[in-house]
């Protein structure tokens, strides 16, 4: 995948998530207001909802949009996660997980 449409789809994944934490947001927040709720606790609520769901997003944006070279070492937990596609960037992750000195 390209790295412009990687980006497009973050963003597209992203507006998605904004767009469905703002509608199950103000949905909860008439549902809470009809049960006469408190201004501050109703408040708190909603952006609390929206908060969750838009960082739910961009958790899945992350997952769809980067790659991750995992050591090959059995039991070691080092990670190198690359947003970009440029093939320079991909083998210096690639070579970072094989040859990294310290072994979790």
């Amino acid at each position: 995948m390209s790295k412009r449409s990687r980006c497009r789809v973050r963003w597209l994944v992203l507006g998605g998530a904004v767009a469905v934490a703002g509608a199950i947001s103000l949905d909860t927040g008439l549902q809470l207001a009809a049960c006469r709720v408190p201004g501050p606790a109703l408040v708190i609520c909603v952006l609390s909802v929206f908060t969750t769901l838009t960082a739910a997003g961009d958790v899945l944006a992350d997952a769809l949009t980067t790659t991750t070279y995992r050591c090959p070492v059995p039991g070691c937990s080092f990670r190198a996660r690359l947003r970009t596609t440029d093939p320079g960037a991909l083998r210096r992750g690639q070579e970072a997980a094989a040859s990294h000195p310290i072994h979790h």
